[in-house]
């Protein structure tokens, strides 16, 4: 199928790819797999990678789930660390963090913010960081485009870009900013 198509390109019949599996599918785990064995990921894998996979995977479902269903106080309770969550040591939660970036990456592509938000903050939360989850809003070309983010001493986590330069918060979950 692929020959063909790339038989169909070089000829120029066709100036557009199709939508291909990848783009139409939800995310899943077999997706993230097939992706990472096609990449040689799993050269890049550690012992314990899978245990922490089935984890974010988990917490992505109760994102989905819940997203639209819930109120934001409610949602964000949902991802606060149970007495059943074992602490996480630095170690850990560097690698947790790594691997959550990559799922949701290649899950999502992009505008995944909210679910990076939530899940960041439920294992910096585990580690017993004093993080907190902003919310906020900036104007650009006549609307309003939101971005949520979890801070640590001060300093947004896993951003590339400091988002508070560019919006303004609206809300902090928790409301004091600092509760561990």
């Amino acid at each position: 199928m692929l020959t063909r198509l790339r038989n169909l390109q070089n000829q120029g019949r066709v100036r557009q790819a199709p939508a291909t599996p990848d783009m139409v599918q939800p995310p899943s785990l077999r997706r993230l797999l097939r992706l990472s064995w096609r990449h040689r990921i799993w050269r890049k894998w550690q012992r314990g990678d899978l245990r922490w996979l089935r984890q974010i995977f988990r917490l992505i479902v109760r994102v989905e789930r819940n997203q639209r269903r819930l109120p934001l106080p409610a949602l964000l309770a949902l991802f606060e660390p149970g007495p059943e969550d074992a602490p996480l040591g630095e170690d850990e939660l560097r690698r947790v963090e790594r691997l959550t970036l990559a799922v949701l990456r290649r899950l999502y592509g992009r505008d995944f913010c909210m679910k990076q938000a939530l899940l960041l903050y439920h294992f910096y939360r585990r580690a017993g960081k004093p993080v907190c989850i902003r919310f906020g809003v900036t104007r650009e070309n006549g609307q309003l485009r939101g971005h949520a983010w979890v801070e640590w001493e001060g300093r947004p986590v896993a951003e590339a870009v400091d988002p508070r330069q560019q919006f303004a918060i609206t809300y902090t979950h928790p409301p004091d900013g600092h509760r561990a």
